[in-house]
């Protein structure tokens, strides 16, 4: 009996653990995900979640005490779609405008709004 209880915890466990990554790969993204985001401090600067998840829409990044500037790079998953970093315009894999870093913490504001008029924001 201690077996068999033994082997559906572990049984239970393997399922909850693999059960989200096989979800996520058959949930389509919205054509307002972002399919990349990248910062220019990929050395000094560390941004968590560690990994970009297109449906994760806050991230946190520290940078070193020496690091002055930083953009941003945001791809899109709709190429036409409308990308507004923190007030300024761009388009999908284009770089930002510079933010200036300071001993305060700073919000960007990443809107993306798809062809389709979906719309997703994100926050770093």
């Amino acid at each position: 009996m201690k077996k068999f209880i033994s082997l559906l915890l572990a049984a239970c466990l393997c399922i909850t653990c693999f059960l989200p990554a096989a979800l996520a790969e058959q949930t389509a993204l919205p054509a307002s995900a972002l399919s990349s985001l990248t910062n220019n401090c990929p050395t000094t600067g560390i941004m968590l979640p560690a990994e970009f998840n297109p449906l994760v829409y806050t991230y946190l990044l520290t940078v070193a005490s020496w690091v002055t500037r930083v953009t941003f790079i945001p791809v899109c998953v709709d190429p036409k779609a409308t990308i507004d970093v923190s007030g300024s315009q761009i388009s999908s894999g284009e770089t930002s405008q510079v933010f200036a870093m300071t001993d305060d913490p700073q919000v960007v504001t990443i809107s993306v709004t798809a062809a389709n008029k979906e719309n997703s924001v994100y926050s770093i």
